[in-house]
């Protein structure tokens, strides 16, 4: 179920895809629906934000035992913004907003992907990144950003 006034994205991965939606598929507006998120999620998940100060990008790193490290159903590529985009690389060079992977080694390396709409440079000024998670990929320690 889709809250009333909620947004969401469809990322269609046939050949030939199509969504069809009509009336018919709305919940009755007597019914009683409740929606709520866990206070306290279980995921083992690290967010990278970088701000200019006047904007934010994000990426999204997570563990997922039935996802692969090459684009699937668990994953979604990135869609550029206007200003600067920053982004993961799955193992197949797709540029991710959500990268969903089945393991995560202390010895494997994620690439970071920061540019321009349109280039392949990142726009001059001054960046702040940060990271943030929860469960195992909280644990790990990051480095060598270059």
């Amino acid at each position: 179920m889709i809250s009333s006034g909620q947004a969401f994205w469809i990322r269609a991965s046939g050949s030939s895809p199509t969504l069809i939606a009509d009336e018919t598929v709305k919940a009755s507006p007597t019914g009683s629906f409740q929606f709520y998120r866990l206070s306290n999620p279980s995921e083992d998940k690290l967010t990278i934000s970088l701000s200019n100060g006047t904007a934010m990008d994000q990426a999204f790193l997570k563990i997922n035992p039935a996802a692969k490290s090459a684009l699937d159903d668990y994953d979604g590529p990135k869609l550029d913004n206007s200003l600067f985009n920053l982004s993961t690389v799955s193992s197949d060079n797709i540029k991710m907003a959500i990268n969903a992977t089945n393991d995560f080694s202390c010895s494997q390396q994620i690439e970071l992907n920061i540019v321009k709409p349109g280039t392949t440079t990142i726009p001059n000024g001054n960046y702040q990144m940060s990271f943030e998670g929860t469960g195992f990929l909280w644990k790990r320690s990051y480095h060598d950003i270059k």
